[in-house]
């Protein structure tokens, strides 16, 4: 998985976050408990996948507008992101038409961080 730019995964952001929160949670609080970063590992790895398997839907089912709403991000500070609205408008429709974002983390994910899983409608 290539990295993604700050304005990608803000633009990713209101899918992402739902989708992943249960699993970043846990990785947040291991990381706050324990000074080892070793010791979360599988939990980052598991958070890793998620956020992967929304990049990878949104690249597949709506490339064109998240790419446009993540050039405006990008060009705009963050008092600007008010002037995103009209793309992340079109994303969120292109969004609701194509994609039905899921995420189960595999048995791989909590050990590798390329493993995802994800499906999508139509």
């Amino acid at each position: 998985m290539a990295k993604q730019l700050m304005s990608e995964l803000y633009a990713a952001a209101p899918y992402s976050q739902p989708l992943c929160e249960k699993y970043n949670r846990p990785f947040m609080s291991c990381k706050a408990k324990n000074p080892n970063p070793a010791a979360c590992i599988a939990l980052g790895n598991v958070v890793t996948a998620c956020y992967d398997s929304v990049y990878d839907q949104l690249l597949k089912h709506c490339a064109e507008t998240y790419a446009k709403s993540a050039y405006c991000i990008d060009k705009n500070t963050v008092p600007g992101f008010d002037d995103c609205q009209k793309e992340r408008d079109n994303l969120a429709a292109c969004v609701k038409s194509n994609i039905k974002f899921k995420f189960t983390p595999s048995s791989t994910s909590s050990s590798s961080s390329s493993s995802s899983s994800s499906s999508s409608s139509q």
